[in-house]
């Protein structure tokens, strides 16, 4: 039998929901295990002595990590079939990354730039701004 997406997602979806569904001695198999996570933190970069330089990672169980696949999947499909998210959301779209839209843009100021338009390029650093914003004493 050949499987597509679809009956994977419809197969998983119908035993996720069997697991789910509160029994009649109490809770559910799966709501149990939902509710709890092994945070770990993961090293980022500088000294491994500053607990800033590390970032919290939610370790759970992997049905939740399946229905949160299945319903990114359809929410993300349902987004695009009614034109509700735009092409240029790089950070929402399956094989789009802030890599894809630098190189995106860095194109697009070519062609404008060959094409001897008025191009003007803006970059902003939010954490720096937020930072300013947040602390008096860094504003400059």
């Amino acid at each position: 039998m050949l499987y597509t997406r679809q009956s994977r997602s419809d197969q998983i979806a119908r035993v996720t929901s069997v697991l789910s569904t509160p029994s009649p001695i109490g809770g559910s198999i799966m709501t149990v295990c939902w509710l709890h996570a092994l945070v770990t933190p993961v090293f980022k970069k500088g000294l491994t002595s500053d607990p800033g330089n590390y970032r919290p990672i939610s370790l759970t169980c992997v049905c939740c990590r399946v229905m949160e696949r299945i319903i990114n999947v359809e929410l993300l499909d349902y987004l695009l079939q009614h034109s509700l998210i735009s092409k240029y959301q790089h950070g929402f779209l399956y094989k789009h990354s802030t890599c894809s839209n630098l190189l995106e843009s860095v194109n697009d100021w070519a062609v404008a730039l060959n094409s001897r338009y008025t191009t003007v390029c803006l970059s902003v650093c939010l954490p720096v701004c937020l930072s300013a914003s947040i602390s008096p004493e860094l504003n400059v």
